[in-house]
């Protein structure tokens, strides 16, 4: 017969090491981490018009109108920061794809902003830059900070009250990147959304929110309307 191996003298099987191929990239480059943003308390204002239902023939609370005005704000502050900060994005996104780490931010005031910042710092390594990343924040409640007495526009009849009041609403900007910690960076920032927010009342925006506010508000903005609501 056929002699039968004593298993003490069968050599184990052992699981061989895997082999990794040494990394393509440089031992001399290392990851580009993602700084944390950086945070600015900033406060934009706004002025708009507002005319008073029967405010010259009676006598009109202030109490009976003004939260209703500082809730519409609050609702109008963050439509305009979702809508900006949705637009910042998609600029962001463009200009990632662009063969440029310096370009438009948006919003006007803001349009070369980046361009700016870093012409003070040349010379400027454009491959070790990191983009400036952009977005903003309503810090709710706003306030209003003042009102003053205004002439009517034609269309208002005669007994209403008009005035003009100016509102501040606190933000903080959040900034990514190797200009962050620019105060002028967060400044153009607040400047740009302040901006889109006196376009949005001026197309009618605070009245819009008014009448979901309260439909039967004793005020009505008469900024960017051309006849009683």
């Amino acid at each position: 017969g056929t002699p039968s191996m004593n298993p003490s003298l069968i050599p184990p099987v052992v699981d061989r090491p895997t082999i990794r191929p040494p990394p393509t990239r440089p031992p001399s480059e290392t990851p580009v981490e993602t700084p944390p943003p950086v945070a600015s308390d900033q406060v934009a204002t706004v002025n708009y018009e507002i005319a008073i239902r029967n405010g010259n023939t009676e006598e009109v609370p202030v109490s009976s109108y003004i939260p209703d005005l500082i809730e519409s704000m609050n609702v109008l502050a963050e439509i305009v920061e979702e809508e900006w900060n949705a637009n910042q994005m998609l600029l962001e996104e463009q200009e990632a794809t662009e063969d440029a780490s310096i370009s438009r931010v948006g919003g006007g005031r803001l349009r070369n902003l980046r361009r700016e910042l870093v012409a003070a710092r040349q010379p400027v390594q454009r491959t070790s830059r990191r983009r400036l990343s952009i977005a903003v924040e309503a810090d709710l409640p706003t306030e209003i900070i003042g009102t003053i007495p205004q002439g009517c526009p034609q269309y208002v009849p005669t007994s209403d009250e008009c005035q003009n009041v100016a509102a501040s609403i606190p933000l903080i900007v959040y900034l990514t990147g190797d200009d962050a910690s620019d105060e002028a960076a967060a400044v153009a920032v607040k400047d740009a959304y302040q901006q889109s927010l006196e376009t949005a009342i001026e197309q009618g925006g605070l009245q819009e929110v008014l009448e979901t506010v309260n439909p039967n508000s004793v005020v009505f903005v008469t900024t960017g309307a051309t006849s009683m609501p």
